[in-house]
This record gives structure tokens, C-alpha cells and sequence, in this order.
């Protein structure tokens, strides 16, 4: 999962608030796309594809002047990691480890779905100084948040009687700072966030389908099998410009254009996941995946019809560094990978006139 479109960038809408004792509801369709090559070397081994259809809930209510509390829910409608063109994963023994680069083309596409609601966000957002204190001569909004995910029910990792699911998995705590500087007509603005995901168990499994847990707790004094999912550090900066407002109607249109970021950490993983063929010996373990990073650029597009109701368009672009899928096999992403996302939003805007 290359992107995390929970914090996809939003304009200068980054620093906003509902007022106190007001609040805002929103609902969004999100998309992700991640394709590349994946290489051994100077070998191309396979074509990977990464695929994921979400619902976004989400409602913010003022708790204070500048403070809100708010809570965000994630629905996959699905997850597909598909592998095409693909080699036959073989043991070298030159090298004493597996290879793509010679082995035979497997038949067909090897693919991965999972489907599911994921964990419920729960956290708080202040501005230690906003624009929107008239009086106080404040020149810039700045806003703190601080967030908690809960578990998935089931996640990406492992299927159950459930089937899989398509989430992280394990909890999480997200922090983010963002600024603000309403100049008129256009609204630079700069935001920062990190999600600081945190393990949970997995259920491993066989070539067969046959959960090994009791085999790898054996093999590993007891250790209960757990996976390490990327955190994720990250920020963009952009401006927001308006291409029409009305006051009368209380309507206001804006673009937005931007750029950004993210690093991701290491992870552990359960082995053949990321790769379409892995070794019987392997199959069944936890690998590490190299740390790797993304830059890109995106677009947005912001209508605010009334007073009460508002959509949103936004597409990004990113470029993905080649990295290092399992540890014990010489195949990373190759230099061709680019993720894309794109998001519809629908936000209804609890207000009063004088609001």
C-alpha cells in the first residue's frame, strides 16, 4: 500500500476548523494505482500492480475556539495486488538463494484481494494562532493534531474465516502539523504528518493454505509471529488559489496545486505477498522489506456551492525509489514505478447564518 490517502493533501484546507459548537461531515471515494516492473538486476522478473478502492467517513465537531475533535473510518471496497509476466521463483545454487532472472515464465496472473472495514481514527485539532481570531493581528493559521487508529477486525496480511481484509492491521498514532497564510487570492499553505504504525500478529501460512504459527513459535523460542507495517513520515506544500467567491451565495470555487514527500521505514511482512513466486522455504516466514521513498506532484479542485455544502476533486502523482521487497531474494521494484491517487469528497457544513 504506496499510498496513504488518508492525509492526501487538501488545499489550504489544512489549517481549517468547523467553529465552536459547529461541525462538518464528509464522505469520499479514494483510489490508489501502483504499477512497475519488478527487476533482478538487469532482469525484468515481473509486472506488478497494485490496486485499492476505498470509502473515506469522517465528522469534525468544535469543541472550543480553535479546538475540534473528530473521528475517520476507512472502508475498502477492495485491495488487488496482481503479479503478469512473472518468472518462476528457483534456487541458484551459484548463489545459494532463489532467482527470478532464470527462472520459467509462470502461467496466467497471480493475484491477492482482500476487502473490509479498517481501524476507526479517533483524535483532536488545535490552532495556537489563526487568522481567524479577529483582533489578535495573527498573520498565519497554524494548526497541531493528534490522532489514534484503532486494529483492523482482519487486515492485509493474513486471510482468516473472515477472508482477508485490506487495512494496516496493527494500531496507530498519527501527528501532523500544518500552516496557512491567507494573502487574498491565493493561500499558500505547508503540512506535515506522521503515521507511527505499530505491529500486530499475523496468522502465517504454508504453500498449502495451513496456518505454521505453532511451527514458526517453535523455531523462534516462543516469539509470537508479528508483523511491522511501514511507518510512514511525510509533508507537502502548496497554494490555493480562487477562481471565483460570492458572498451573496455564499460560493466560492479554488485550484490547488502542490507537491510532497513521504519516507517509508523498513517493515516486516509475511513472505510471497510482494513477490508472485517464493521458495517453500520462505513460504511460511516473516521477510523485511527495504525502507524506500515517494515525490510527486498533485491537483485540486474545490466547489463550495452554499453555505452548508462543498465537494472536492484532487489527483496526485508520485514516483516510488526502487526498493528491496524480501530480504532473502535480490528483487526490487523497479525504476519505472508510479503510484497515482485520486479523490471525490462530498462536505456538509453544519452552520448557523451567523457562522
Amino acid at each position: 500500500m504506496l499510498l496513504a490517502l488518508v492525509g492526501m493533501a487538501h488545499g489550504a484546507e489544512v489549517t481549517k476548523l468547523p467553529p465552536f459548537l459547529r461541525g462538518d461531515l464528509e464522505v469520499s471515494y479514494q483510489m490508489a494505482l501502483t504499477g512497475g516492473t519488478l527487476s533482478e538486476g538487469d532482469v525484468d522478473v515481473a509486472r506488478s500492480n497494485y490496486e485499492e478502492h476505498r470509502i473515506h467517513y469522517g465528522g469534525a465537531f468544535g469543541v472550543a475556539p480553535g479546538a475540534a475533535v473528530f473521528v475517520e473510518m476507512p472502508s475498502y471496497l477492495r485491495a488487488r495486488q496482481s503479479y503478469a509476466d512473472a518468472n518462476e521463483m528457483i534456487f541458484d545454487p551459484n548463489t545459494e538463494q532463489g532467482s527470478m532472472a532464470t527462472g520459467s515464465t509462470l502461467e496466467g496472473e497471480t493475484v491477492i484481494e482482500g476487502e473490509g472495514f479498517g481501524g476507526v481514527w479517533i483524535g483532536a485539532r488545535g490552532t495556537p494562532f489563526s487568522e481567524q481570531w479577529t483582533g489578535w493581528g495573527n498573520r498565519a493559521t497554524w494548526l497541531l493534531e493528534v490522532a489514534v487508529q484503532t486494529a483492523d477486525s482482519t487486515d492485509w496480511w493474513s486471510t482468516s474465516e473472515e477472508g482477508r481484509g485490506a487495512g494496516p492491521g496493527g494500531p496507530s498514532v498519527k501527528l501532523r502539523t500544518a500552516f496557512s497564510k491567507d494573502t487574498g487570492t491565493v493561500e499558500p499553505w505547508f503540512n506535515a504528518t506522521a503515521d507511527l504504525r505499530s505491529w500486530n500478529y499475523v496468522t502465517l501460512q504454508d504453500t498449502d493454505g495451513e496456518n505454521v504459527n505453532d511451527a514458526w513459535q517453535e523455531a523462534h523460542d516462543g516469539a509470537v509471529p508479528k508483523v511491522y507495517p511501514s511507518k510512514t513520515m511525510g509533508a507537502d506544500v502548496g497554494i490555493e488559489i480562487t477562481t471565483s467567491e460570492s458572498a451573496e451565495r455564499a460560493s466560492r470555487s479554488a485550484i490547488d496545486l502542490h507537491l510532497g514527500f513521504d519516507y517509508h521505514t523498513w517493515a516486516d511482512v509475511p513472505s510471497g505477498l510482494y513477490l508472485p513466486d517464493v521458495l517453500p522455504s520462505s513460504q511460511g516466514t516473516l521477510v523485511t522489506q527495504s525502507e524506500y521513498m515517494t515525490a510527486g506532484a498533485g491537483l485540486g479542485i474545490y466547489f463550495q456551492v452554499m453555505d452548508y455544502l462543498k465537494f472536492d476533486l484532487a489527483a496526485d502523482v508520485d514516483y516510488v525509489t526502487p526498493h528491496r521487497l524480501e530480504h532473502p531474494y535480490q528483487v526490487s521494484t523497479g525504476a519505472d514505478t508510479i503510484a497515482l491517487g485520486a479523490m471525490f469528497q462530498m462536505e456538509i457544513l453544519i452552520r448557523t447564518p451567523e457562522s
